[in-house]
């Protein structure tokens, strides 16, 4: 699949062959990122995978404590990271979201949207009983 961000290096006419690709070269940042992650795949001789972007991308943003934790655990008692221990590690702590886990955090927000109304509701009836003083 193809996406078609407009900071892409590659343009419509590219994806249809009507011209050479141009490419751009990305700020400094997005590199070191890219460069990072194909590092830590490559060292740890793991498929390029979405699952093992993303816990590779996590683990060098280091966003994901336990999901760190247990690769640099993995990596020392290893001397890598297999793509069986990559693959438990992502379902244990940073695998894709549950249609459940979904489901009650969108419950979660409607309560809070809720109580958020009803407050502005009292605070309105307050303000209005202030002015009528």
């Amino acid at each position: 699949m193809a996406y078609l961000d407009p900071k892409s290096r590659f343009s419509i006419r590219r994806l249809f062959g009507d011209a050479p690709a141009t490419p751009a070269d990305p700020p400094s940042w997005q590199r070191h990122v890219y460069d990072d992650i194909g590092h830590f795949l490559f060292d740890n001789r793991l498929d390029p995978t979405p699952d093992n972007y993303d816990l590779a991308y996590q683990f060098r943003s280091a966003t994901n404590a336990q999901l760190v934790t247990a690769i640099r655990a993995e990596i020392e008692a290893a001397g890598a990271l297999t793509a069986d221990a990559a693959e438990r590690i992502f379902a244990q702590s940073a695998g894709p979201v549950s249609a459940d886990a979904l489901a009650d955090f969108a419950r979660r927000i409607e309560r809070q949207a809720t109580d958020i109304g009803g407050i502005a509701q009292t605070s309105g009836k307050d303000a209005s009983e202030f002015r009528a003083a």
